[in-house]
């Protein structure tokens, strides 16, 4: 992206200097970056300059060698000859330099080893005038290696040189991009004379704040079916005037955590890739769309709780706010026909007079007629409990889960289980179907 917008300072930057040909042809370029001009605001144009380098920018000569860093001393300069020594003090080792601009040589001489402590002028002189090398007719020798870098003088950060090539006809272009100073400068080198033409400094990246990302979690509705999944969307807005871009690890986008227990990240595996969304200024983008998986958490009957989560890589842990929705308790189904409810109101009737033995006769009559009659198997456990039948009226329990019976805050509190509420089976059965 910072290449790009380079290119762009670059293209309006000579248009200063440019004919009126070119300037058709960068005008026509600049109106397919438009875009770019919304994300980046370089409106403004700094005062041409013909150096070397601009102010603010420092150009640092370094040398090395076999990685170990090599200090460059002089020892003699005038208008006509230099001498340098240069010397790597981890390797032991100096070499010599002779540069003279009446004859424009450039000998080197070397190299030396030396002990630890002969490092001053004075030595290296003295060693100068007494030692005869061979004469290497090179720019340096192969063991020395020699580069070039740039850095911030106020900032003191290390600048990044690009080289662009001939983007336009006649010019070399070269960029330098401070990235802990988010600035950058745009070099223009005139092939045939080697004058450059420098723009800048432009502050080219300023990150957005996070509190200008929202993060919201959507439901499709508010209100679910035992059973039903949730439609479930995380979205990120942007609420600043720049385009944002949100970088990843992984091809993980969204995630989502429900009732502070289940994240359905966890367990899945993701392609460590890296990536990135874009965000438009004040615009929004889609990262997750999933149907929760009713197989790995169950929704039981009542409220709860969900919250969206994006993990990026430079803006950290981004979460939504909570918000609640519910699950509707099951209908429960009619139980009783025109022909047994008359014989249901009657056994409950009797189980309230305390006479079990005819309450049980009645409401296994009841079942033999409807086999799926969810409260004549409830009523006939609530009579084995009381009779202390606790197996029996265990599997009447079992029996009404199954047939859907699901209020589980009557079955804690129901005086007539009383017998078999501290049974571990009663127990396990509570905890099996209370999340189905």
């Amino acid at each position: 992206m910072f290449k790009k917008i380079t290119l762009f300072v670059l293209f309006s930057c000579i248009a200063l200097f440019a004919d009126n040909n070119v300037k058709d042809q960068i005008e026509s370029l600049l109106k397919e970056r438009e875009n770019l001009l919304k994300e980046r605001d370089l409106s403004s144009k700094a005062q041409m300059r013909h150096s070397s380098h601009p102010q603010g920018l420092e150009k640092i000569q370094t040398w090395t060698h076999l990685g170990a860093a090599v200090s460059e001393i002089t020892l003699q300069e005038t208008a006509d000859i230099k001498v340098r020594v240069y010397v790597c003090a981890p390797y032991k080792r100096y070499w010599y330099r002779l540069q003279g601009s009446i004859l424009n040589v450039d000998l080197w001489y070397g190299y030396y080893q030396y002990s630890y402590g002969n490092n001053d002028r004075s030595f290296f002189k003295t060693q100068f005038r007494n030692n005869h090398a061979q004469q290497v007719p090179s720019l340096h020798p192969r063991q020395l290696q020699f580069s070039v870098q740039y850095r911030t003088t106020d900032y003191g950060n290390i600048v990044t040189k690009y080289s662009h090539g001939p983007i336009f006809p006649g010019y070399n272009a070269f960029s330098y991009y401070c990235n802990r100073g988010n600035r950058y400068w745009v070099e223009l080198v005139e092939i045939r004379t080697q004058r450059s033409y420098w723009y800048g400094p432009y502050n080219y990246y300023t990150p957005t704040p996070a509190t200008k990302l929202k993060v919201v979690v959507e439901l499709d509705k508010p209100q679910y079916e035992i059973n039903e999944s949730p439609n479930v969307k995380i979205w990120v807005f942007n609420n600043s005037s720049r385009a944002v871009w949100l970088k990843f690890s992984r091809g993980l986008r969204g995630d989502y955590m429900m009732d502070n227990r289940y994240t359905w990240s966890k367990g899945r595996v993701f392609t460590q890739v890296l990536g990135r969304e874009l965000v438009p200024a004040y615009g929004k983008v889609q990262l997750f769309h999933q149907y929760h998986p009713i197989q790995e958490y169950p929704l039981a009957p009542g409220q709860h709780s969900i919250v969206g989560i994006v993990q990026t890589r430079n803006y950290g842990i981004l979460r939504s706010k909570s918000i609640t929705f519910s699950v509707r308790r099951p209908a429960i189904p009619p139980h009783n026909s025109p022909s047994t409810g008359a014989l249901m109101q009657k056994a409950i009737n009797l189980m309230k007079k305390g006479k079990y033995n005819i309450a049980r006769k009645i409401l296994q009559k009841i079942i033999q007629t409807e086999p799926n009659s969810i409260i004549g198997h409830y009523n006939l456990a609530c009579v084995e409990a009381i009779t202390y039948n606790e197996d029996l009226a265990l599997d009447y329990l079992a029996r009404a889960f199954e047939l859907g019976y699901r209020d589980f805050a009557h079955v804690r509190q129901d005086p007539d289980l009383n017998n078999i509420r501290h049974l571990r089976r009663f127990r396990r059965l509570i905890k099996k179907y209370q999340y189905k």
